[in-house]
C-alpha cells in the first residue's frame, strides 16, 4: 500500500492506510534514544528555542502541543489533532513536498511530565512505524527552568531515509527534514 501520492488522499483513503499501518512495528531499534546519547550513523537534529518565560508560558507551549500545533505548517497537517499524548498512541502526518503527498504514521514511544521545585518539562517522542517515509524517532519537550524563569522548546531526532528513492534524494530528503 503506496503512502506517496501525486494526489491528495481522501478521507476514505487515509483511512485505509491507517488501519494498514496500525499494527505495524517500529522501523529502528534504538527506542528511547532521543532522551539521552542519539545513536551513530543516523542524521541527527538536535534545535532548541526559547518561547518565553513564566509559567503561563510554559502552560501555553504544553497546550499548543497537546493539540499537535508543531505539525499544523501549511504543508504538513495532523490528520487527527486529538491523539492523546500516551505512550503507544498512533500519531498520522500527511505532508506535501514538491508536489508529492506522504501520509506518515508514528507511535508515541514515551512522555514525560515533571515537576518540582527546579522546573517542570513536558513532551514526547515518537517512532516511526510500518511505510512512514524514513525510519527513526523524534522527540518534543517543553522547559521551565524556574530559577530562570526561562521556557524552552526543544526537538530531538535521528533518522534515515526508509527507501532507496529517498536515500538517493539524500540532500533534498535532508532540506524537508531541516524545513519540519
Amino acid at each position: 500500500m503506496s503512502l506517496l501520492s501525486l494526489n491528495k488522499p481522501s478521507p476514505e483513503r487515509l483511512q485505509q492506510i491507517v488501519a494498514s499501518q496500525a499494527g505495524a512495528a517500529l522501523t529502528y531499534d534504538d527506542v528511547g534514544s532521543t532522551r539521552g546519547d542519539l545513536p551513530l550513523g543516523w542524521s541527527v537534529d538536535d534545535q532548541r528555542v526559547v518561547l518565553g518565560h513564566g509559567e503561563e508560558s510554559f502552560r501555553r507551549a504544553v497546550s499548543a502541543m497537546c493539540r499537535w500545533t508543531q505539525f499544523d505548517l501549511g504543508w504538513v497537517r495532523p490528520l487527527r489533532a486529538d491523539v492523546p499524548i500516551r505512550e503507544g498512541e498512533l500519531f498520522t502526518f500527511v505532508a506535501r513536498t514538491l508536489g508529492v503527498w506522504s501520509v506518515n504514521i508514528c507511535r508515541i514511544v514515551y512522555v514525560i511530565d515533571e515537576d518540582d521545585a527546579q522546573g517542570a518539562r513536558f513532551g514526547f517522542a515518537y517512532g516511526t512505524v510500518g511505510a512512514h517515509s524514513v525510519r527513526g524517532e523524534e522527540s518534543f519537550l517543553v522547559r521551565w527552568d524556574k530559577a530562570s524563569d526561562e521556557v524552552a522548546f526543544g526537538i530531538r531526532k535521528f533518522s534515515k531515509p526508509a527507501s532507496a528513492l529517498l536515500r538517493f534524494l539524500g540532500p533534498i530528503t535532508r532540506w524537508v527534514q531541516r524545513r519540519f
